[in-house]
C-alpha cells in the first residue's frame, strides 16, 4: 500500500512534468532576429495541446512587459503581427500564459535601411531611411519611379506628374498671367526677371519667389525668399 509521502512525491513529479511540457515556444516569421524598417514581423506562441491562453509580450526601451495590442501590432489569438516595424520595435519578446508562465525569449532588432531608387528603370541613387527628396522639381522629373528594399525587392512603378504653377502681375502695366519659368517683363520703367512663382501687388512692386528675381537696381533678400520693393 502506497504511503502518503510516496503519493505526494509522485503527484509533485507529475505536476512538474506537466508544467515543463506545457511551456509554449515563441517562433518568428521570417525566422531571424534582424529586420529593416517597414518589414512585417509575425510572432506566434505554440503550446502542446493547442492551448490558446498564451500571448506575446515584449520589453523595449520605452515599455516593459507590454502585451501585444493595437497601436504597435495586430493581435489574433496567440499570434502577434507587427505590420510596419520601425526601430522602436527593437526589444526582447516572449510568450506568457494567463498563469504567468514564460516561453523562450527572442531579441529583435529593427534598423534603418538604405533603399535604391530608379526613374524609368534607371538607377538614380541610394538614400537612407527609404526616402528620397526631389528638390526644385521641373517637368524633366516626370516619369516612373520605384524603390528597392534590401530584403523585400523592388516596389511597383509609380508615375510622377509635374504641374506648372502660375504667376500673376498687377501694376502699371495691367494684369498678366502665365506659367512659371524664367521670364523677362517690362513693367513701366523697370525690367523684371522672374525665375519662379511671383506675386506683385499695387504700384509698389512686391515679388516673392523661390529662385531669383531682379527688379531694376533695387532688391532685398530675406531668408530663403526674395522680397523686392520698387516704385
Amino acid at each position: 500500500m502506497m504511503d502518503t509521502a510516496s503519493l505526494c512525491l509522485l503527484l509533485c513529479l507529475a505536476q512538474g512534468h506537466y508544467s515543463a511540457a506545457d511551456v509554449a515556444k515563441l517562433s518568428l516569421r521570417p525566422d531571424r532576429s534582424l529586420f529593416f524598417w517597414y518589414e512585417e514581423i509575425i510572432l506566434s506562441c505554440s503550446a502542446p495541446g493547442g492551448r490558446s491562453d498564451w500571448s506575446v509580450r515584449r520589453n523595449t526601451s520605452k515599455q516593459t512587459v507590454q502585451r501585444c495590442q493595437l497601436g504597435w501590432a495586430v493581435p489574433s489569438g496567440s499570434t502577434c503581427t507587427i505590420e510596419d516595424s520601425d526601430p522602436s520595435d527593437t526589444g526582447v519578446y516572449w510568450c506568457e500564459s494567463a498563469s504567468g508562465n514564460r516561453s523562450n525569449s527572442v531579441n529583435i532588432t529593427v534598423t534603418d535601411f538604405s533603399a535604391s531608387f530608379y526613374k524609368d528603370g534607371v538607377f538614380i541613387g541610394t538614400e537612407d531611411k527609404g526616402k528620397k527628396l526631389l528638390r526644385s522639381v521641373s517637368t524633366s522629373d516626370e516619369g516612373f519611379y520605384q524603390c528597392e528594399h534590401p530584403s523585400q525587392g523592388k516596389s511597383p512603378q509609380s508615375w510622377l506628374r509635374v504641374r506648372s504653377q502660375y504667376w500673376v502681375i498687377l501694376g502699371h502695366t495691367g494684369f498678366k498671367l502665365g506659367h512659371t519659368g524664367s521670364y523677362l517683363f517690362h513693367t513701366g520703367s523697370y525690367w523684371v526677371i522672374l525665375g519662379h512663382t511671383g506675386l506683385i501687388l499695387s504700384s509698389y512692386w512686391v515679388i516673392l519667389g523661390s529662385y531669383w528675381v531682379i527688379l531694376g537696381s533695387y532688391w532685398v533678400i530675406m531668408g530663403s525668399y526674395w522680397v523686392i520693393l520698387g516704385s
